[in-house]
């Protein structure tokens, strides 16, 4: 079932350009692979403002490990291209 997005009433229900915020109304979970951690800090913030479960890994490899567990699933999952052990391309193709 894909995600649906409804509209979210609160005090700080516009942004700066008074679009309105929206929010997930089905939790979604999220693997974000990135080595550098300011991104990682400011992307996963991003998601989960918007309700969205995200778990982060810093290399390929991590990754790979994470969404390989038997345990995860990942609804979407957001890789940098440029990462140490394994590449994007790489965790891309093998995931």
């Amino acid at each position: 079932m894909a995600p649906e997005m409804i509209p979210v009433r609160r005090s700080d229900d516009r942004c700066r350009s008074g679009i309105p915020v929206l929010q997930l109304r089905n939790r979604i979970s999220a693997l974000l692979v990135d080595s550098d951690r300011s991104s990682q800090i400011a992307q996963s913030s991003f998601l989960r403002y918007y309700g969205v479960d995200t778990q982060t890994a810093s290399n390929g490899l991590s990754a790979f490990v994470l969404a390989s567990a038997s345990s995860s699933t990942f609804d979407l999952i957001i890789i940098d291209i440029s990462l140490p052990v394994m590449n994007g391309l790489g965790v891309a193709s093998v995931i």
